[in-house]
């Protein structure tokens, strides 16, 4: 068998349960990544996570305001 074709069965196969576990949570792969972000030691602003996630400012937004609704996420001003 070709170890392209592997790998990519592997990921695939990963992608779905991690899907299935977080879905399980609540929580899609999009929210998982940004509370994996700002579970760091430095905060991070929504800019920085625009970077980081290579996602557009609206998409954090979004993401940042379900995961509040959820009392998964605390957004506070940095001083």
């Amino acid at each position: 068998m070709n170890t392209g074709y592997l790998l990519m069965n592997i990921s695939k196969k990963l992608k779905y349960d991690l899907n299935k576990a977080l879905l399980e949570k609540g929580i899609t792969v999009q929210q998982w990544a940004v509370i994996q972000q700002v579970d760091l030691k430095e905060p991070v602003t929504a800019t920085e996570l625009v970077h980081i996630l290579d996602m557009d400012k609206p998409t954090i937004s979004g993401i940042v305001q379900r995961l509040e609704k959820k009392e998964l996420l605390v957004k506070r001003e940095l001083t």
